[in-house]
């Protein structure tokens, strides 16, 4: 069953408030799946990870670790947040079905929280309390 931070997330996936990008979690001009989960965790978390805007129009996110930056992947309190098992969404398939592949080879933010929802073998965390 999925935890609360995820349902959250699947209704931001299918609200259509967010603009959908490819290739890093935001952009000036959208958001990954990814990425739409790091702005609800900095909209319940605003002191633990921020953006920060690079020279190529790309949002980094940010803890007070500034000596690493996430652009590609989920930060991993984000991931902790949602009961993901990697930073990228792996499912199913190692290293091939992937959120974020999922995300950048076209598939829509709908199809994506259809496939959340569907809690594929690998997605979550298991046997912990979500």
């Amino acid at each position: 069953m999925l935890n609360e931070n995820a349902k959250k997330w699947v209704a931001a996936l299918r609200s259509g408030k967010y603009t959908q990008a490819r290739s890093y979690l935001t952009t000036a001009s959208g958001d990954c799946c990814l990425g739409v989960a790091c702005k609800l965790f900095m909209a319940e978390h605003p002191d633990e990870l921020w953006p920060l805007l690079s020279r190529a129009g790309i949002i980094l996110y940010a803890n007070e670790d500034e000596d690493y930056h996430w652009a590609v992947s989920l930060p991993p309190m984000v991931q902790i947040w949602l009961g993901l098992r990697t930073t990228d969404g792996s499912y199913g398939r190692m290293g091939v079905e992937t959120l974020a592949s999922d995300n950048d080879s076209g598939l829509t933010f709908e199809e994506i929280a259809d496939t959340i929802e569907a809690e594929p073998k690998g997605l979550f965390v298991e046997n912990t309390v979500r």
